[in-house]
């Protein structure tokens, strides 16, 4: 019951550390197993996605939206910012093309 303490506070990431695996067997107690996806530093947390982490930053954002929570993990703010650059880029070309007609 102790992991599952713990597998119940672990937040979520769109980049996790952890995966979590259920094994439920029939007149067993649940078994969660947290397996690491990447090297963890010592006082990283431990995060997990909610969601399928496959898809782009807008349909994630609107999944975990269920949840309450806008995403501001490394990922979402690297995608974010991305995102910002290019209609950045896209309003200039505008701009450009308005001053050459």
């Amino acid at each position: 019951t102790a992991l599952l303490s713990l597998v119940c506070s672990m937040n979520h990431s769109c980049d996790p550390n952890v995966q979590i695996v259920y094994n439920e067997c029939r007149g067993e107690p649940l078994l969660a197993t947290v397996i690491a996806l990447r090297e963890i530093k010592d006082e990283e947390e431990l995060c997990f996605s909610y969601i399928d982490t496959n898809e782009d930053l807008a349909s994630r954002r609107e999944k975990l939206r269920d949840y309450g929570f806008l995403c501001m993990c490394s990922r979402c703010q690297k995608e974010g910012e991305d995102e910002q650059e290019e209609e950045k880029k896209k309003e200039k070309k505008k701009e450009k093309k308005i001053e050459d007609i």
